[in-house]
């Protein structure tokens, strides 16, 4: 990485190898799938972008790297995390004297970055670049000014937090008062080591560096001849490495793999799991097969309530979501074509002005539709379960028919389909022959009595 480089802020991604591009997963999605439970708003936001499908291979063997030394890449995001919140604050500033004051803490921040960055462990080409741009081309160390105190007052930087702490040299009153409760017989205890948090006004940080003008001086001297060594696009390294570490740490809980990439359409899965049940801290997260194929693109999905079937919709969908972004799915197996896009259409809670609940249905369904561009991945939960039986039955039908000629694939859940439409397969919730549930998914209706059935679920352990 060359000085030229650096100063065009062309930094190396870990996400991207090629730049990022414009399209988006839809912004409900995450919502639907439950992944906003399991992941913070700043990896959703990460991983909204759809990635090239090139970046794909590349984002796996980074996380590859990633979760072998996921104890080393926690701690160069947290100094990252620390380096961009404080950059923010630094942008803000009120005053000189506060700006060049943020500048010192925000320049030692960024030199412990730093040195983490430049021994990231990791062998994949988007992490030794990573490193080769911290490690060349940037200036050497130098000494910070002694920020952290300012005459007889405390006046630090502690996170994204400026505070002060006047007369750090005395004793404060809460202090004084603790000592007279011990010299009277009280438990250590009464005292407080917590250091009370107060935003300064800006007159007061003029007034602060009027009274320790040498030191403010230095600020100001420092600020003069480093600032612009400083590269305001290095702050976008928070949110790629705690996209990584995140998924890194949750993957940890469940079986995983890497899914190989099909230029073929198809999505299979071999005891996949819908890791959303994490969030609810789920003893047992039942797996499922998936095998969605050019032959049989688009299923029906019917059964009893309570019987897993948002959940077994939920698991295709994260697979092909956290699969199309270059991270591991959630199976023992699976095979994944990079779907264009997923696309999720869930019941609202809503108000309806003048269309009223289907009329609202049918507009979000044309919106997919109309976005849809035959290599997508559509899921339906009861879609028009809320209109009369016989429109719900006729529109659930088209719509149905409408995916499979669009090229994408497809999954509906439905109570409403016509039982004599025979050109989608039909997946249907196992119970057992006391009708409880088993959270078992197969093709065809089937009750545990069933050969197949009960072989599929022996294999599980669920036949009992």
């Amino acid at each position: 990485m060359n000085t030229e480089q650096i100063a065009n802020n062309k930094l190396p991604s870990l996400l991207y190898s090629a730049g990022q591009g414009s399209a988006e997963f839809p912004p409900e999605l995450f919502g639907d799938l439950k992944l906003d439970t399991l992941l913070s708003e700043r990896a959703i936001d990460s991983m909204r972008p759809i990635c090239a499908a090139a970046d794909i291979l590349p984002r796996q063997a980074v996380f590859a790297d990633c979760s072998a030394h996921l104890a080393e890449w926690q701690a160069a995001s947290e100094a990252a995390l620390a380096f961009s919140h404080q950059y923010k604050e630094f942008g803000q500033a009120r005053s000189e004297p506060e700006r060049n004051y943020r500048f010192a803490a925000l320049y030692e921040l960024r030199e412990r970055f730093r040195e983490l960055s430049r021994v990231l462990p990791g062998e994949s080409g988007l992490v030794r670049a990573f490193r080769e741009y911290f490690s060349g081309g940037l200036p050497a160390r130098i000494g910070v000014p002694d920020y952290i105190s300012a005459g007889r007052a405390m006046f630090a930087v502690s996170s994204d937090t400026m505070f002060i702490k006047p007369y750090a040299e005395q004793k404060t009153l809460a202090e004084r008062l603790a000592d007279c409760a011990e010299r009277l017989g009280f438990p250590e205890s009464l005292r407080s080591e917590r250091t009370i948090s107060i935003a300064p006004p800006v007159r007061v940080i003029e007034s602060l560096s009027e009274l320790n003008a040498e030191l403010f001086a230095e600020l100001r001297e420092f600020y003069t001849a480093y600032s612009e060594t400083l590269n305001s696009e290095e702050v976008k390294y928070a949110d790629e490495l705690n996209l990584y570490t995140e998924l890194a740490a949750l993957y940890r809980k469940v079986p995983h793999c890497l899914p190989k990439l099909s230029d073929v359409k198809q999505l299979k899965a071999r005891d996949l799991r819908d890791i959303s049940l994490l969030a609810k801290d789920a003893a047992e997260i039942v797996p499922n097969d998936a095998e969605f194929t050019l032959e049989t693109p688009v299923f029906f999905l019917v059964g009893a309530n309570g019987g897993g079937k948002t959940t077994y919709l939920r698991s295709i969908g994260i697979a092909a979501v956290l699969g199309r972004s270059g991270f591991p799915v959630a199976a023992e197996s699976c095979t994944l074509y990079p779907f264009s896009s997923v696309f999720t259409h869930f019941p609202r809670e809503e108000r309806f002005e003048g269309t009223g609940r289907f009329g609202e249905e049918q507009r979000r369904v044309r919106e997919i539709l109309t976005a849809q561009d035959g290599g997508a991945l559509i899921l339906l939960n009861e879609t028009y379960s809320t209109t009369g039986e016989a429109i719900a039955r006729e529109q659930t039908a088209l719509l149905a028919e409408e995916i499979l000629r669009s090229g994408s694939f497809g999954l509906y859940i439905t109570h409403q389909r016509d039982r004599d439409e025979r050109n989608i397969p039909v997946l249907t919730v196992v119970l057992r022959e006391d009708n409880s549930r088993t959270y078992k998914i197969l093709s065809g209706g089937v009750k545990l009595g069933g050969s197949y059935a009960r072989d599929i679920l022996k294999k599980y352990g669920l036949d009992f």
